[in-house]
């Protein structure tokens, strides 16, 4: 995949701490990263920890939309757990 914008989903559980690396990652690679949180994830994890590690406002609302323009929504899963 070449690197562009891209919207990183965060689901709920102790693995969304290990999301922020996944973020980095991506932003190494290249890629502008916004996050979506679920109501689950912000349990674990705050908007303002994406916000400030990416540079992007946070999606909080699973299924609000990024502007319309060139954001690449894409499904995969990472397996990012609290022990990998």
């Amino acid at each position: 995949m070449k690197p562009g914008n891209l919207v990183l989903g965060v689901s709920g559980s102790v693995a969304a701490y290990r999301a922020a690396d996944l973020a980095r990652d991506l932003m190494r690679a290249g890629f502008t990263v916004r996050v979506c949180l679920t109501d689950a994830a912000q349990k674990f994890v705050t908007p303002v920890l994406f916000e400030t590690l990416t540079g992007q406002p946070c999606l909080q609302e699973t299924f609000e939309e990024p502007e319309k323009g060139e954001w690449r929504i894409s499904t995969g899963l990472a397996k990012r757990t609290c022990f990998s």
